[in-house]
């Protein structure tokens, strides 16, 4: 709805709502009645947010945001007689904030690849942080999924195996993967994909 935050939306130490909207946190104290307004970034003119993203408060009162950068997308052209688009850039990237949101760390850019979306941001019962990102891979063109996990509330982080079931076209491969973690402590997984359902479990990984 018009005048509505997109979100997602989370609370901070505080209790208060949390989400962003363009190169901005916003912060409402009232369940979302008003907001207050804070810049995510020192110099806003290299970043425009994505509506692919994700944030989470960690349990120690972190908050972490991963997002795609529109500002540096550059060479996506799909050449149909390649079945590939050469060269294509929409990075991923990943910030935090110490003080629920008022003010922000420099981002890290996690890769440079085409990044097709972020969908999904959990805390593991052990404390990582994890979410889902894409990297489009080429020669033939197509979409994979991989994850990202921080075990010191987003000051560094790992990249996962890059799970790449192959396919050809610009909507083709896996997308759009989003994960939750099952009782036996393992990562579920699940991928978007424009194949016929195999019946097949989607692969997990321990958190």
């Amino acid at each position: 709805m018009k005048g509505l935050l997109m979100g997602p939306f989370t609370r901070n130490t505080d209790g208060h709502v949390v989400a962003i909207e363009g190169q901005h946190c916003m912060i409402s104290k009232d369940d979302g009645k008003t907001w207050q307004s804070y810049p995510l970034f020192a110099k806003p003119e290299k970043f425009n947010i994505s509506g692919e993203r994700a944030i989470l408060k960690t349990r120690s009162g972190v908050l972490i945001f991963a997002f795609l950068n529109l500002a540096e997308r550059s060479g996506w052209k799909w050449d149909r007689t390649l079945s590939d688009t050469p060269g294509a850039i929409l990075p991923t990237y990943a910030m935090r904030s110490l003080d629920g949101g008022r003010t922000w760390q420099e981002p890290k850019r996690l890769h440079t690849e085409h990044t097709g979306a972020i969908r999904s941001m959990i805390e593991t019962r052990d404390g990582n942080v994890i979410f889902t990102s894409m990297m489009m891979r080429h020669n033939p063109g197509h979409h994979t999924v991989l994850t990202y996990t921080t075990r010191d509330d987003g000051q560094t982080w790992e990249r996962s195996n890059i799970i790449d079931l192959g396919g050809i076209g610009d909507h083709s491969g896996v997308t759009e993967s989003t994960i939750e973690q099952l009782k036996d402590g393992r990562i579920w997984q699940l991928m978007r994909t424009n194949w016929v359902h195999s019946g097949k479990p989607s692969q997990t990984m321990k958190g």
